[in-house]
């Protein structure tokens, strides 16, 4: 079962470090489809200043970002994977769970948007907005 995330994460400490090694691990998949924008550094670093947050599971672990626009506020499920843990994300975005409790009632987010490969939708209980498109510089 995902966890609350770690607020105030520091590498420094050991138990915070033993969480990044076991998430890094189940993330490393999703990082990989990043294309490039983000290493596992930039994301301990981002950790670090508390910009992301991670959420820890035994199988799964998730990062989420708080996205603040002039009218709405957004909690974006940036990275989840893990290797035999599904069940575990999907536990943990389902409607009334962990991460909904979070977002609306402890951040004030309007919405949680997740971004990830092209089928997620179809997994979780959430309304597509629409595909996103990228035009990479030759």
């Amino acid at each position: 079962m995902i966890k609350e995330p770690i607020m105030g994460f520091d590498v420094t400490r050991d138990d915070h470090a033993f969480a990044w090694q076991a998430s890094v691990e189940h993330l490393r998949g999703s990082i990989a489809t990043l294309h490039g924008t983000h290493e596992e550094v930039d994301i301990l670093t981002m950790l670090h200043q508390g910009v992301l947050h991670l959420w820890q599971g035994v199988k799964a672990s998730g990062i989420t970002e708080i996205q603040v626009y002039p009218r709405k506020s957004v909690c974006n499920v940036f990275l989840a994977g893990g290797k035999g843990g599904l069940s575990e994300i999907l536990e943990w975005v389902k409607r009334g769970g962990l991460l909904e409790k979070w977002a609306f009632d402890r951040w004030r987010c309007d919405w949680i948007s997740y971004t990830g490969r092209h089928g997620w939708a179809g997994l979780i209980e959430c309304e597509p907005l629409g595909e996103v498109a990228m035009r990479m510089r030759p």
